[in-house]
């Protein structure tokens, strides 16, 4: 082997070792960051984790969806304020009559009127205009006779006589739901008096009674005035 060939391989060597070098030596720094990190996030608390993380993270973590994919519009108020303009017409248009009886044929949208009128509100009297329109939204789906769903309106009127909402509040949202009840009791004793009848007398609450009692009499529910004396 001659003395350049000798040199070349000797300068080959030198720069592998120097590149190992330089590759063990960041791998080096690496596991000491990744290590240093660990202990760090070791002395973190759960909750501090979940701060330190991305909003996308934290919310991968918790396996919840982003915020804004829970939150859907609310149908039903919408389809109550299209049954009030429909309610406020002398004549509608056929395809009105169509739109406001499928309104009327919807489940779903009494099972929330249900739930509105067994509550007490949060803002008190300003409920007042939307809860008369859901009243009036059950008197014209028990008044359509043909109403498919005319059986389940029924149940839902009279699960919501029953409920006791007056509990608690201030006066005027305590008369407030008491005027709920002497109407919507008013609409049962008009469109079945053998439902409402069952309602007076099964009823174990004596406040509820009262408020029944009143209804017939301040009303003149003549179907059903000879069960209030």
């Amino acid at each position: 082997m001659s003395i350049l060939e000798f040199a070349f391989r000797c300068m080959i060597y030198a720069m592998v070792v120097v590149i190992l070098g330089i590759l063990i030596g960041d791998l080096g720094n690496r596991n000491r960051d990744a290590t240093e990190s660990a202990l760090v996030v070791s002395e973190l608390k759960p909750d501090e984790i979940l701060q330190a993380l991305p909003t996308s993270s934290v919310a991968e973590s918790l396996n919840e969806p982003p915020k804004e994919a829970n939150e859907k519009p609310e149908p039903y108020r919408e389809r109550l304020k299209r049954f009030d303009t429909f309610r406020s017409k002398v004549l509608l248009k056929d395809d009105e009559a169509m739109e406001k009886q499928r309104l009327l044929a919807h489940v779903k949208t009494i099972q929330w009127i249900e739930r509105q009128l067994s509550i007490s509100p949060d803002n008190g009297t300003d409920a007042l205009g939307d809860r008369l329109t859901m009243i009036d939204f059950y008197e014209e789906a028990l008044a359509w006779k043909d109403n498919p769903v005319r059986s389940e309106v029924l149940d839902s009127v009279e699960r919501t006589l029953k409920v006791n909402n007056l509990l608690s509040g201030a006066k005027e949202t305590k008369q407030m739901l008491a005027g709920d009840k002497i109407e919507l009791f008013a609409v049962l004793a008009e469109q079945d008096p053998g439902r409402a009848k069952v309602i007076l007398e099964g009823t174990k609450d004596k406040q509820l009674t009262k408020i029944f009692q009143y209804a017939i009499k301040r009303l003149a529910l003549q179907k059903l005035s000879g069960e209030a004396r």
